[in-house]
């Protein structure tokens, strides 16, 4: 009997931890000095789920932290100057209305896909009057193809998921032998926003060379335009599906203490430099888990091989040495959404790239925040990555670093929250294209 009272309150333990390993989280506001984020990472970051870090003119950092109640506690051991604020809105039931929200979104624009060919403007089709699924979005990608076959075109295949599923990407060009930028989107699952903006960057592009405005023709002189839309294709699914605020990619990782799965690498903590990768942290429960070894995903792995197989890339990359040059790849932007940053190299140190380069990224970053932000009442702030917290193994170190310092930002995009009203979707594409617009205008005095 006595045995039998152990194993039912051994039972009922492993219940009560179970229980309070997947306890609901919360939005907290907290209002804490940088070194004292950076603590908080050091010693608790495989407990912090950060959607939002941003600089206060007092020197602060007002940092969005999506926790249990038993985190929000270590923060305020970190000291006296931290505040913490609990967001006043349920995650869970703002999350259910969203839901209800998009599928209504949904059944009042049946039509956009038949109605595409005849838009005066692509970026005027109510394609963008709401959030899209992966079908939908290569739907939208495909019949442009389908409707300007001499200038865009489909890439079948840049890599492959975890869960097998292809990834494509696209490339409007206008002639050989041009010199190429790369644009990713939805390299975390969760982040919609950056996706809509990543495909609305391409309606933008399309819709001037349509009309004939001859300052997006001067680009496509020069420039050759490739994006992955959808690099997550696994974990974005899964957002739909399963987990609106799933962030990372589907890979199965192991068990937890508590005998649950854990699933998931962050890819944007996958990349090189290698002597830099998983100095954040190896929980395999955290949200920025790094993975096994850089570039050990399948999505960081092939889309950074294709990288190294653009046209016109007179170079090589060794993916296991984790060095090359690409001379000809002349600039890479990644976008992410809700802060309102304009973030360049780097975020593993607390420093500037070297010189002369340092500075060159500085004038390129302002400039394109400042082109980002103009004509609104909207926010953006340029700094380098580490200025808000320490992240290893980014896309954007990778492409700097690795890449012949190929000039690369990441655009954080604005918002209070990863789940944006379909509002916003045309207002933050058209400042982000207004950005990258200037990124590329940029390259020129950045390479002299």
């Amino acid at each position: 009997m006595k045995l039998l009272h152990a194993v039912a309150a051994t039972s009922a333990l492993l219940s009560g931890l179970a229980a309070a390993e997947r306890a609901v989280k919360q939005l907290y506001h907290v209002t804490l000095p940088k070194s004292a984020l950076d603590t908080a990472f050091a010693k608790f970051g495989d407990e912090l789920d950060v959607w939002k870090a941003v600089p206060l003119d007092d020197g602060n950092v007002l940092a969005d932290v999506y926790v249990q109640d038993s985190t929000i506690s270590k923060f305020r051991s970190i000291g006296k100057d931290v505040k913490i604020e609990r967001d006043a809105v349920d995650t869970a039931s703002y999350l259910a209305e969203r839901s209800t929200v998009r599928a209504a979104c949904s059944t009042r624009t049946t039509g956009w896909l038949d109605d595409l060919p005849l838009a005066t403007k692509y970026v005027d089709n109510a394609f963008f009057d709401c959030w899209r699924k992966p079908d939908e979005v290569y739907a939208f990608f495909d019949s442009l193809v389908a409707d300007n076959p001499t200038i865009f075109s489909k890439i079948p295949q840049v890599t492959k998921t975890f869960e097998g599923r292809t990834v494509p990407g696209y490339k409007i060009s206008t002639g050989s032998g041009k010199k190429s930028i790369y644009v990713q989107g939805l390299i975390h699952a969760r982040e919609w926003h950056a996706g809509s903006t990543a495909y609305y960057s391409i309606a933008s592009f399309l819709d001037g060379l349509r009309s004939g405005d001859a300052s997006i023709k001067a680009i496509f002189d020069e420039y050759d335009y490739y994006i992955v839309p959808i690099l997550n294709l696994d974990g974005h699914l899964w957002s739909w599906s399963n987990d609106r605020l799933w962030r990372k990619n589907r890979r199965p990782t192991g068990s937890s203490w508590w005998g649950g799965k854990t699933f998931g690498v962050d890819l944007n903590r996958n990349y090189g430099p290698a002597e830099f990768f998983g100095k954040g942290g190896d929980s395999k429960s955290s949200e920025t888990y790094p993975g096994t070894a850089v570039l050990s995903e399948p999505e960081t792995a092939g889309s950074f091989n294709f990288l190294s197989k653009l046209p016109n890339l007179k170079g090589a990359i060794d993916v296991h040495s984790y060095s090359g040059l690409l001379p000809n790849l002349k600039g890479a932007i990644d976008v992410h959404s809700y802060s309102g940053l304009v973030l360049r190299p780097f975020g593993n140190q607390n420093a500037q790239a070297p010189a002369p380069w340092g500075g060159k990224l500085k004038t390129l970053g302002d400039n394109v925040a400042i082109a980002t932000m103009a004509g609104s009442n909207v926010k953006y702030t340029s700094q380098t990555a580490a200025e808000l917290y320490l992240a290893y193994g980014t896309f954007t170190d990778a492409i700097f670093s690795v890449l012949n310092k190929t000039a690369s930002v990441t655009f954080e995009m604005e918002g209070n929250s990863f789940v944006q009203p379909e509002s916003a979707i045309r207002p933050a594409g058209q400042r982000v294209f207004n950005g990258i617009v200037q990124f590329i205008k940029e390259l020129k005095a950045y390479y002299s």
